[in-house]
């Protein structure tokens, strides 16, 4: 949501709601709370307001090499010996599935961190 307090309190009021309507309880001590550009300034507000820990994303940048990998990868694909025997749909078949599948590829180069309860 936008960096808005006053607007961050409904939502605390909305989550109370929805506590005393299905009587099932929220815990904010195992809830994270990711901030980005002028919300960082306000950051002990929110996290007092939610009792929520601050979250970090754990990002890596992309060299050269590791572009031409992915490069590489999606040519082997495109350029495997089903799809030179394509029909022109059958083509843009392979290459929708192939790219659609390139953000999935890309993330599993970034570290992403598991928590165990």
């Amino acid at each position: 949501m936008e960096n808005d307090l006053e607007k961050a309190c409904n939502l605390k009021l909305l989550l109370c709601a929805f506590e005393q309507l299905s009587g099932l309880k929220i815990n904010f001590h195992k809830t994270e709370i990711f901030y980005f550009s002028e919300a960082k300034e306000s950051i002990a507000r929110y996290t007092e307001l939610f009792g929520c820990s601050q979250g970090e994303f754990h990002f890596r940048k992309l060299s050269n090499a590791d572009w031409k990998e992915v490069e590489e990868h999606f040519e082997k694909c495109l350029n495997s010996c089903k799809g030179k025997h394509l029909s022109t749909s059958g083509g843009l078949t392979l290459i929708n599935s192939v790219l659609s599948s390139l953000p999935m590829y890309m993330m599993s180069f970034f570290y992403s961190p598991t928590r165990c309860a």
